[in-house]
C-alpha cells in the first residue's frame, strides 16, 4: 500500500507530460471534435488528391488485332514510365498523336466523357464475369481498322486486353470486338 501513492503521482505526471508534449508537438485535443472532423476531411481531400484519378488514357492510333491485341502500343510510355500526351505539340493537323484521324477520334468521343467510360467499363465488367475490374489503360484506337478502346484490366479471372467498339456501354452491351487474356 505504501508504494500505491508514489506510482499514482508517478502515473498523474506521465500523463501530464504526456498532453504537454501533444500540444507542444501542435496536434488538437480531442475535446473540439468539430475542429478535428474538419481537419481530418481535409487531410482524406488531400490524400485522395494524391492518389491515381483511374486509368490511363491512351490515343495511340494502333490498329490492334487479335494477334497483337495483349501488345502494349509502341511509344506510349516515356522514358519515366509515365504515358505521353494525347495532344502531342508535334500531331499533323487532323491527326491526334497516335495518328488517328479526327473522324475516327469523334466517334469515340462519346467514350472520352467520365460517365460514358464508366458505363463501357461496367458493361466489360459484366460481360468479362470476373468480378469488379481495375482498368489500367484505355487506349482510343482501332480494333481491325474500326475505331474502339482498348482496355487493359485486371480482374478476379485475371488481366485482360479487351476492344470495345463506339456503343460500348450503350444498353449496357460492351460491344465487344475483341478480348485476350494477358500472360
Amino acid at each position: 500500500m505504501r508504494w500505491a501513492t508514489p506510482i499514482a503521482i508517478a502515473a498523474g505526471v506521465i500523463a501530464f507530460v504526456g498532453f504537454g508534449l501533444d500540444y507542444l508537438a501542435g496536434r488538437e485535443s480531442s475535446n473540439d471534435s468539430a475542429t478535428s472532423s474538419a481537419a481530418g476531411e481535409a487531410r482524406t481531400q488531400k490524400d485522395a488528391a494524391a492518389m491515381p484519378a483511374g486509368p490511363q488514357l491512351l490515343s495511340s492510333g494502333t490498329d490492334y488485332s487479335a494477334d497483337n491485341l495483349v501488345v502494349a502500343p509502341p511509344g506510349s510510355y516515356s522514358a519515366s514510365g509515365a504515358l505521353e500526351s494525347q495532344n502531342s505539340p508535334l500531331a499533323a493537323p487532323g491527326l491526334d498523336s497516335g495518328g488517328s484521324s479526327v473522324a475516327e477520334r469523334d466517334v469515340l468521343s462519346r467514350l472520352r466523357e467520365p460517365t460514358a467510360l464508366q458505363e463501357c467499363l461496367d458493361a466489360i465488367a459484366a460481360e468479362n464475369s470476373g468480378g469488379a475490374i481495375y482498368a489500367q489503360s484505355v487506349d482510343f484506337a482501332r480494333f481491325n481498322g474500326s475505331p474502339a478502346v482498348v482496355v487493359r484490366f485486371s480482374a478476379e479471372n485475371g488481366s485482360w486486353a479487351w476492344a470495345s467498339g463506339s456503343k460500348c456501354g450503350t444498353g449496357g452491351d460492351a460491344d465487344t470486338l475483341g478480348k485476350s487474356p494477358v500472360r
